[in-house]
């Protein structure tokens, strides 16, 4: 089993963890909104408090964004997966 964070549980990003929760892997979300927070919680996945625990002990992070700009935020913005990620796993 593989844990998995997952950023962006929108309509694509909701399908995707459900399939990947269905494949027996551990996942953890986060999203921005309460309807994000359902859709985690339908999909049978846990819902990470913030991004550094969802990186926390996450083998793979896995976004799924709607545009570049909210890419580059989580990526490289304050607090972002470039300071987050250990470097064994830094291959955005």
């Amino acid at each position: 089993m593989t844990t998995l964070g997952f950023i962006g549980p929108g309509i694509m990003g909701a399908t995707m963890i459900a399939n990947l929760v269905s494949a027996g892997h551990e996942v953890r979300a986060i999203g921005r909104s309460i309807r994000s927070a359902s859709r985690i919680e339908a999909c049978g996945a846990s819902q990470a408090e913030s991004l550094a625990t969802l990186v926390d002990g996450a083998d793979v992070v896995i976004t799924m964004l709607p545009d570049s700009s909210d890419v580059r935020e989580i990526a490289l913005g304050e607090g972002g997966l470039a300071e987050l990620l250990r470097p064994s796993h830094a291959h955005l």
